[in-house]
């Protein structure tokens, strides 16, 4: 943006609104700006970030206190400030240079505001939430709904004349701009990781976490807790604040349920940490109605609650971060700071000029520190990625991921970093690890070779090998309608498949592996959901019998006629493959694997990886939209 280019990500893509804070993209453009007319070392600007979001959280601790001092008892007062005072998320995220903590504070600002009935504080504190966040509308309304609960209905009117109406108007005007500017209604984050949980397809294969975000953070406060401080006083006293405190709370743990977030910290969910304090203050100010001992019991019993929570917390801290606590062992290196991504800054500073295209799916300190650009495959940056209409993907709380392989072949998105062949690809080694079984010489069947790794990074540069077919040929650009999420009937030796099961008993059609037993033969009939499509490569990465076998790989038209065949023989308790590319696409709507056994006994087949490829139209029309070929 300083250079004068607009938002945009990587100079390879334009105009992307690959982030879900404006509003700090501007205070860190200035922050930027600053440091390099400073000559300051560039991760400086993450110490800003930090300085700026630390007095916000100690702000809402100040703002929290000062509210519950004047309208609640003492007990209560203490009680409700100690969760925000040992509140494990709201530390970490206060040591964070992203959003996190100001759009905490705004939405506190927001929410007493109305309670206090400062009309005009309130609809400054809106604003600023509007701008902070792409969600920030829905916590906006979430908090007027909770105040207009214990309103009147002449504090409504001004509610929504003094505050929702200029709000409104102004998320109109933003949010018009966002449409003319990107061209696109949602951003890629929310394409790339929020919205398969809502629109997605129903057989998606996904990578979420064992549970849910809420019932997490519900287990690290504990349910007794969070309900007593919730509800605590609507056994002992009735308050029409504290019905619509619970009201935007839930609303917005909701919401935060649903959208969840994979990094450490519980970051969606610290926003509602100042309403857990007012609640809890709540229920212990109704206890101590009926008696200042009981009371003073109620608080104690709060406290030293929530400073296990904060020492489980903090334990879980150090096991996730895989380091110690700064006050424990305080460090100004910058490599255990920005540890584990300096590693990979540090071995490719002196060899990336600035420009340089790499492929990096932790999109932000190494691409910024080298000031890359960066092809981010997880779609968060990356428009391409984000809107590719294919399924044959992992959908995860961390974006569209396609593993890494040296297979020989290839989806859409894995074409399309050949096609621009970055001069460095980086992956994660726990992620080669799991699809690889180690950390691979070689990734994307030779066109890469493995130049540095450590503990958690590897860094492949291009081979001698040419990937000039992927800059000339669209039909390059697959997808594998045979996957999971992409058939619509499936027929196991000639009895159908649930949809339900398709992914567990069937793994080989999502890049996995699969154990069949089978009587004398085996079949599998799948009817591609996409309809006849032109089927350009059918490839079995594996396959290996217990007996000697024959397989073949069968292509039918939607009517039924047979249009093209491949055949494999195996000998017993070998391994055996194909990949195959048709001289000529083959527009099929079914395909068939049979596999027999010519002794007609009982055997064992273990199946790995099995995929038509082909180019469905909407697939066909994005490539020709959205890549550039040399012609």
């Amino acid at each position: 943006m300083l250079r004068g280019r607009g938002l945009v990500y990587s100079s390879l893509e334009g105009k992307v609104e690959g982030y879900s804070d404006f509003l700090m993209v501007f205070v860190d453009a200035i922050t930027y700006g600053f440091v390099r007319l400073a000559h300051l070392p560039l991760y400086t600007v993450f110490g800003v970030g930090e300085l700026i979001s630390l007095p916000c959280g100690a702000l809402i601790v100040w703002l929290i206190a000062r509210f519950l001092q004047r309208n609640y008892s003492a007990p209560a007062a203490v009680a409700g400030t100690v969760v925000v005072v040992l509140a494990g998320p709201l530390a970490v995220w206060s040591c964070a240079s992203l959003e996190t903590a100001p759009f905490a504070l705004g939405l506190t600002v927001l929410t007493l505001s109305l309670l206090d009935k400062r009309w005009s504080a309130a609809m400054v504190a809106g604003l600023v939430l509007l701008l902070l966040r792409i969600d920030g509308p829905l916590y906006i309304a979430a908090v007027i709904a909770g105040a207009l609960v214990p309103s009147s209905a002449a504090e409504r009117r001004t509610i929504l004349r003094r505050v929702a109406m200029p709000l409104i108007a102004t998320a109109a005007v933003y949010f018009s701009w966002r449409i003319i500017y990107f061209h696109r209604l949602l951003t890629t984050p929310l394409e790339a990781k929020v919205m398969y949980k809502l629109t997605g397809p129903a057989r998606a294969i996904t990578k979420n976490p064992a549970s849910n975000y809420l019932l997490r953070f519900i287990s690290l406060y504990g349910a007794p807790f969070l309900a007593l401080a919730a509800f605590g006083w609507v056994v002992l006293r009735r308050t029409r604040r504290a019905a619509g405190i619970v009201i935007t709370a839930a609303i917005l743990c909701a919401y935060v349920a649903v959208v969840s977030d994979w990094m450490f910290g519980f970051r969606f969910f610290v926003p509602v940490i100042p309403l857990i304090a007012i609640l809890t203050a709540e229920t212990v100010d109704a206890v101590a109605a009926r008696g200042l001992a009981a009371g003073v019991l109620a608080t104690a019993a709060c406290v030293l609650w929530l400073a296990h929570v904060a020492a489980v917390f903090a334990r879980n801290f150090e096991e996730a971060e895989q380091d110690q606590k700064f006050v424990g062992a305080p460090s100004a290196d910058p490599a255990r700071f920005f540890s584990p991504w300096w590693s990979a800054y540090a071995a490719l500073r002196d060899r990336v000029p600035p420009g340089t295209v790499i492929a990096y799916n932790q999109a932000g300190f190494v691409p910024f520190m080298l000031d890359a650009d960066n092809i981010d495959d997880l779609g968060i940056c990356s428009r391409f990625y984000a809107e590719l209409p294919t399924q044959d993907v992992f959908y995860t709380e961390v974006g569209r991921y396609s593993p890494l392989t040296n297979k020989d072949v290839y989806s859409a998105g894995l074409a399309y970093l050949l096609n621009r062949r970055p001069t460095y690809l980086i992956e994660r080694v726990d992620l080669l690890k799991k699809t690889n079984g180690d950390v691979p010489s070689e990734l994307l069947d030779g066109y890469y070779r493995r130049l540095w790794s450590d503990g958690f990074n590897a860094v492949y540069i291009p081979t001698e090998r040419d990937p000039g077919v992927f800059r000339t040929d669209p039909t390059r650009f697959l997808e594998n309608v045979a996957h999971v999420a992409r058939i619509s009937r499936a027929v196991e030796n000639g009895t159908e498949i649930p949809p339900r099961e398709y992914a567990a008993r069937l793994p080989f059609l999502h890049e996995q592996s699969g154990i069949v037993d089978a009587q004398r033969s085996y079949s599998l009939d799948l009817k591609f959901e996409t309809g006849p499509v032109p089927v350009h490569e059918i490839h079995l990465e594996r396959i290996r019998s217990s007996a000697d076998a024959t397989v073949t790989l069968l292509l039918w038209s939607s009517s039924g006629e047979r249009l093209h065949e491949e055949r494999l023989v195996l000998a017993a308790r070998r391994h055996g493959g194909m990949h195959v590319r048709l001289a000529q696409p083959v527009i099929a709507a079914q395909a068939t694997l049979d596999v027999a056994n010519p002794a007609g006994t009982a055997f064992q087949l273990r199946i790995d990886d099995l995929r038509i490829q082909a180019q469905p139209p909407a697939l066909a029309k994005y490539i020709a939209a959205h890549v550039p070929f040399v012609r």
